[in-house]
């Protein structure tokens, strides 16, 4: 399947994440979701091109929500980025049987699904580290802010993203 024709999810929109949101619009992928519980990560996804879901919001489950919008398909690929248990298991819920799961969070907890419900829905996860070419775009700057090595201590404290 092409990226035009896919439909991404993207669990968790804090740094990491909307750096993966900002690679699935540059595919210009058919839908973009971004998943996230903090209103102002919602907003910047927003303007990324996402369609923002907030899990405390929505009155049905994240699974109907995107199946609802994809015909009963639900997600081609998901990307969980935070590497917490209940994102993982977001993102596990709405991706669809032979679709792509990537988790680039990092996970100090339990896998919230067993080895059964991984085989049943054909699952093929990767956790390994990706190395992604970041570009300057107009959507979000590679670079914020500049300063010497030496006042780094000083200069982290006051660098946004």
């Amino acid at each position: 399947m092409a990226a035009r024709d896919s439909t991404v999810a993207v669990v968790a929109c804090g740094p990491v994440g909307l750096c993966a949101i900002v690679a699935a619009a540059n595919l210009r992928t058919q839908l973009l979701f971004a998943i996230d519980s903090v209103r102002d990560r919602l907003g910047r996804a927003e303007k990324l091109q996402a369609n923002p879901l907030n899990p405390l919001d929505v009155m049905a489950n994240l699974q109907a929500q995107v199946e609802a919008v994809t015909e009963g398909r639900s997600a081609d690929l998901d990307i969980e980025a935070v590497g917490r248990s209940p994102a993982l298991k977001t993102a596990f819920e709405i991706v669809r049987s032979f679709g792509i799961f990537s988790s680039i969070g990092v996970h100090s907890q339990d896998i919230p699904w067993s080895a059964k419900e991984a085989y049943e829905y054909v699952l093929a996860a990767s956790t390994s580290p990706l190395t992604v070419e970041v570009v300057d775009t107009d959507l979000i700057p590679a670079r914020t802010s500049g300063f010497k090595w030496a006042d780094a201590p000083s200069g982290a404290s006051s660098a946004r993203l």
